[in-house]
């Protein structure tokens, strides 16, 4: 049950942002901050399509995609959940948006290591796919 509440951690620990305090950006800050919202948002739907029946909140095995921007990172999903997440704390910019954003975004790295376990128990061709595919930034992790 503690696993399974960790996983939940990574997915909906950023909403707890909203208690704290707005700042005032100016209008390019504002701007960059929107986008990055608008922009993680549009990058998670485009992969939300992409991943069709195979996604899940909680790491299932339902179906291995390989495809589109599965080809050159293992979890697309994930960078475009935290290209928003950057976006909405720069809102709340703080140290506690920070340090919220930090914790948040160290769930969702357990979060991969399990998906990738419950995956490769499933799919023998995923050890095969997690060696040749980067795991969020192409050349770099």
């Amino acid at each position: 049950m503690f696993h399974d509440a960790r996983q939940l951690l990574g997915t909906l620990l950023i909403t707890a942002i909203a208690f704290l305090p707005r700042r005032d950006l100016s209008p390019a800050f504002g701007a960059l901050s929107t986008g990055l919202i608008l922009c993680g948002n549009a990058f998670a739907i485009a992969v939300l399509f992409r991943l069709g029946r195979s996604f899940s909140v909680m790491a299932e095995a339902r179906g291995l995609v390989t495809g589109g921007l599965y080809r050159h990172i293992r979890h697309p999903l994930y960078v475009a959940e935290e290209i928003a997440a950057v976006g909405c704390a720069m809102q709340f910019f703080s140290l506690w948006a920070v340090l919220l954003l930090a914790v948040q975004f160290g769930f969702q790295l357990r979060r991969m290591a399990n998906e990738e376990r419950v995956l490769e128990r499933q799919f023998p061709e995923y050890a095969r796919y997690r060696r040749t595919t980067a795991r969020l930034i192409p050349g770099i992790y």
